[in-house]
């Protein structure tokens, strides 16, 4: 098992530890402004896929309500210059609100889901945590893809990269 730091943009480190072909990937950082955390109570995908339309093509809801809900993401072709297929992604998820604390946390869907076109990012779990501390929000994001035995390190490297991205953009909403 070897934790490895795979990128820092915008003092937010990417790190990734691997076991067993599974790749642990895990980022945190601060948003400095309270304001908008009972907006993270709500459909933080929602917000996620309008901050992201440059890499995300379409987002599709199976099911949702207070408690959670299912989702699928459809990403761009971002890795087309290394001739990999368009990436979707199936989320099912709960919501676990607790005073300064939100929990976005993902079960692992057997689903049978397939897209032309489309490869499936495949993962065991993750978890999204939005901690209030005084006139700050801490951001946390831990998630465990699986991905096939033959597939390149630099895709399992450029998919973590993508969701950090994709994540990213919360910060900027809240300095703008």
């Amino acid at each position: 098992m070897s934790i490895k730091k795979i990128c820092s943009k915008d003092n937010i480190n990417l790190y990734k530890k691997t076991d067993n072909g599974i790749h642990n990937f895990y980022f945190e950082y601060d948003i400095h402004n309270d304001k908008i955390f009972n907006l993270l109570k709500n459909d933080i995908f929602k917000i996620i896929f309008e901050l992201n339309k440059d890499l995300i093509d379409k987002m599709e809801v199976i099911c949702q309500n207070s408690e959670g809900g299912t989702i699928i993401l459809f990403f761009k072709d971002v890795l087309k210059e290394i001739k990999m297929k368009k990436r979707f992604i199936c989320i099912h998820y709960t919501i676990d609100i607790e005073n300064d604390n939100i929990r976005y946390k993902t079960k692992e869907l057997n689903n049978d889901f397939n897209f032309e076109g489309y490869l499936p990012i495949k993962w065991k779990h993750a978890e999204i945590q939005f901690i209030l501390i005084q006139d700050k929000i801490n951001a946390k994001c831990n998630f465990l893809l699986d991905e096939d035995l033959d597939t390149p390190i630099y895709v399992e490297n450029t998919i973590g990269k993508l969701i950090k991205n994709v994540f990213i953009k919360l910060k900027y909403l809240v300095h703008t």
